[in-house]
């Protein structure tokens, strides 16, 4: 049996449907069901918070680490997958690897979502049995209810037809497609021979290239705000899940005629 910890948000909604999908024995607990004692065989454990961290900081902390622990403390697992976040590489000055050292620093309030992150995959990989760390790039997918980057630009694109961006031209992350996010997970979970995986396409994007996407396929005048500053992140290293499971990830720009039928679709 698989167990989705936080089918309600974007990640775990996608992969509660592709389980299901495949037809795959699939139980997806809300956040007050009581887990204890239960035997969840293999979890999937998507809770987390995202952009609004900075305004929910204990909220963050249960999210990433309280409520796990309660899980593993009182509950029964065969393994445990646990969902982390690029972001903790900051902007890569370390490495951008699973075995890179990772910087934070405690007196930052926005180093606490790293840190929050970062106790998570320390608790499950010393306590938990079969544990496996997934560092996720920047997830891209129809999700109207998110408040990222790429959905609030298509968003004003289709609803405005204009974007101003607040980050320069030269600003650059990694994309990853929810698609290519579900295939790898159960993959992972099931087959995985390592214990943390960044899952990321390894290439970033800039916000040039997006605003030339915009405005190639949907003709809107694309703007960065005066004093804009320049954001760029260090390639993620994606060489072990290339290496040992045959990934190749789908490009931000083959994906966007169809994200954008998706994003209108939803509207």
């Amino acid at each position: 049996m698989i167990t989705i910890l936080g089918s309600r948000g974007f990640v775990g909604a996608a992969l509660a449907e592709r389980a299901r999908a495949d037809g795959l024995p699939v139980h997806c607990p809300g956040r007050d069901e009581d887990l204890t004692g239960r035997d969840l065989g293999t979890v999937i454990y998507t809770i987390g918070l995202t952009a609004d961290f900075r305004t929910r900081l204990l909220d963050t902390v249960e999210a990433h680490v309280s409520y796990l622990e309660r899980l593993v403390r009182h509950s029964r697992c065969d393994s445990i997958v646990y969902l982390s976040s690029a972001r903790i590489y900051g902007r890569g000055d370390g490495g951008t690897s699973e075995i890179s050292d990772i910087k934070v620093q405690p007196a930052n309030p926005d180093h606490l979502y790293n840190i929050s992150k970062l106790m998570g995959e320390s608790l499950i990989l010393s306590a938990a049995a079969r544990p496996r760390v997934v560092r996720l790039g920047n997830v891209y997918g129809a999700d109207l209810r998110s408040a990222n980057f790429l959905t609030d630009v298509i968003g004003s694109a289709l609803r405005t037809g204009r974007v101003a961006l607040r980050t320069s031209w030269d600003s650059e992350k990694d994309y990853i497609s929810i698609d290519d996010v579900t295939d790898l997970i159960f993959r992972i979970a099931r087959d995985g021979r390592e214990t943390i995986y960044n899952l990321a396409s390894g290439l970033n994007v800039t916000n040039r290239e997006i605003g030339d996407l915009l405005a190639k396929h949907l003709g809107c005048e694309v703007v960065v705000e005066p004093g804009s500053p320049s954001i760029r992140y260090a390639p993620l290293d994606a060489r072990r899940i290339t290496a040992e499971f045959g990934f190749s990830a789908r490009r931000l720009a083959d994906e966007f005629p169809g994200l954008l039928r998706a994003y209108r679709a939803n509207l």
